[in-house]
């Protein structure tokens, strides 16, 4: 434990974004057509890229949920609902799953 008053504290909290349960419906959605390929997969990533769109406002929140979508879908596929994107001050993003 730190006990030294004048010790510095980090000037900034790490960041983070938690998928709303709308958002989590929308993307079973998009992973139940993807996998059952009902839908062209160039169209369906379009339609999911403006459903992140809308929410996330973060733009590098965004790109980073966009690229790695895989990875996003397959969470939900396994039926994980508390999903987050987090950042630290280092700038590093992953997704956080509980």
């Amino acid at each position: 434990m730190i006990t030294n008053p004048d010790w510095r504290k980090p000037t900034s909290k790490p960041l983070f974004h938690q998928f709303s349960l709308d958002c989590i419906d929308k993307l079973e959605y998009f992973q139940k057509k993807l996998s059952e390929r009902k839908s062209d997969e160039k169209a369906c990533l379009k339609e999911l890229e403006q459903m992140l769109s809308r929410e996330i406002k973060r733009a590098d929140f965004l790109a980073f949920a966009l690229k790695n979508y895989t990875e996003l879908l397959s969470y939900i596929a396994s039926g994980k609902v508390c999903i987050r994107i987090h950042r630290d001050e280092a700038g590093m993003i992953w997704f956080g799953v509980g």
